[in-house]
């Protein structure tokens, strides 16, 4: 499973919207739209913390999901 794939499951899972996902991250609603869209697809361990702190799972359960489909 790819990163947006990933992503995009969390956000199904936890039933929240891409705007809501950018206001609980405090990243903006058009970088939200470019992981959805597949356009970051490894994002930086910083972001990555700040993605996986929002869904509640840790750096290495979004890296697990991401990138060896779990």
């Amino acid at each position: 499973m790819s990163f947006t794939e990933a992503f995009k499951q969390l956000l199904a899972q936890a039933n929240m919207s891409q705007a809501e996902f950018a206001r609980l991250s405090g990243f903006g609603t058009s970088y939200v739209s470019q992981l959805c869209a597949g356009k970051v697809s490894d994002p930086s361990i910083t972001k990555a913390g700040i993605i996986a702190k929002v869904f509640g799972i840790s750096v290495q359960e979004l890296y697990d999901l991401s990138f060896n489909g779990e």
